[in-house]
């Protein structure tokens, strides 16, 4: 982080049990690609990636809905998301979805078997979604 890295692979792939982000990632100021996959995100305040534009998420367990709309907010200038086996906890949520508003800089989007509110990627102009 100190270097200002543009691209993060965080792959706990080969770990039995989930992995919580640390949060000192959570605002790593230069990304502009970051990839995640195998993890556990919970317990977090803020999410500050303003230079990110392309997010893969890949079997990662957010404690709420809220919390992963939170985390994809913190992305204002998000371009290419991709989604694979995204799970909340508890898996029902009173968050209201339907009045999110569309992250406004989606171009392209790929949901593979995830819960993804659609209002928050309605107006990407490519949007690939996969049941699983």
């Amino acid at each position: 982080m100190e270097r200002g890295g543009v691209n993060l692979d965080f792959n706990m792939n080969d770990k039995v049990r989930l992995i919580k982000l640390p949060h000192c990632i959570l605002s790593f100021k230069t990304l502009q690609v970051l990839k995640l996959t195998h993890l556990e995100m919970r317990d977090f305040d803020q999410v500050d990636f303003p230079q990110i534009k392309t997010l893969y998420l890949v079997r990662v367990h957010f404690e709420s809905r809220e919390y992963f709309v939170k985390f994809l907010f913190g992305c204002p200038v998000l371009e290419d998301l991709h989604t694979k086996s995204i799970e909340f906890h508890p898996k029902q949520s009173c968050f209201p979805m339907e009045n999110l508003i569309a992250l406004p800089n989606l171009v392209k989007v790929r949901l593979y078997g995830t819960d993804t509110p659609m209002s928050l990627v309605c107006k990407a102009k490519i949007l690939h979604i996969e049941k699983v």
